[in-house]
C-alpha cells in the first residue's frame, strides 16, 4: 500500500474518532457534569457553541471519507457507504439549519411566560437529539464497513 493511501486512512479514522466519539464522550460525560454544576440553561449555552464546532468536525469529516471512497474503487459494501455518506450530509445540513433555529430561539427562552416558545425549544432540541444519535448509529456501522473494506477478503473480525 502507497504511503498516500495510509495517509489517507489515518485522516478518515482520526476525523471520524473526533466527530462521533467527540459527540459520544460530549453527550455522555460533558454535559450531565456541566448540567450538575451550572444549570441545564448555562450547559445548554455551552452546548450551543460546541455543537457548531462538532458540525464543522462533521463537514471536514465528510470530505476525508469523500476523498477515501473515490479513491477506493471496487471496494466491498461501497454502495452502503454511500449511502451512509449521503445521509450523513442530508443530516447534517438538517441540523445546521436545526442549529441555527435553536439558537434564535434562545433568548426568548429567559423571558418568563413564554411557554409556547419553550415547549417549541425542547421539541426541535429532541430532534435534534435523535438526528445526532442516528449520524452516530450510522458512524458504528460505517466504522465496521470500512474497516472490512480495507482488509478485503480476510476475516477482520475473526469467526464472527
Amino acid at each position: 500500500m502507497s504511503f498516500w493511501a495510509y495517509f489517507r486512512r489515518f485522516w478518515v479514522l482520526q476525523s471520524l474518532l473526533l466527530w462521533q466519539g467527540g459527540f459520544l464522550f460530549y453527550a455522555a460525560i460533558v454535559v450531565p457534569i456541566g448540567t450538575d454544576i451550572h444549570g441545564s440553561f448555562q450547559q445548554g449555552l455551552v452546548t450551543e457553541q460546541v455543537t457548531w464546532y462538532l458540525n464543522l468536525i462533521g463537514l471536514v469529516c465528510l470530505g476525508f471519507l469523500l476523498w477515501e471512497m473515490v479513491t477506493s474503487q471496487g471496494s466491498p459494501l461501497r454502495r452502503s457507504r454511500w449511502a451512509i455518506w449521503y445521509t450523513w450530509l442530508v443530516t447534517l445540513l438538517i441540523l445546521i439549519g436545526l442549529h441555527e433555529f435553536l439558537e434564535r430561539m434562545i433568548p426568548s427562552l429567559n423571558l418568563e411566560g413564554n411557554f409556547e416558545v419553550y415547549q417549541q425549544f425542547l421539541f426541535y432540541h429532541g430532534v435534534y437529539l435523535w438526528i445526532s444519535t442516528l449520524q452516530w448509529v450510522l458512524g458504528m456501522g460505517y466504522l465496521l464497513m470500512i474497516l472490512k473494506a480495507w482488509c478485503g477478503n480476510s476475516r477482520p473480525f475473526g469467526n464472527v
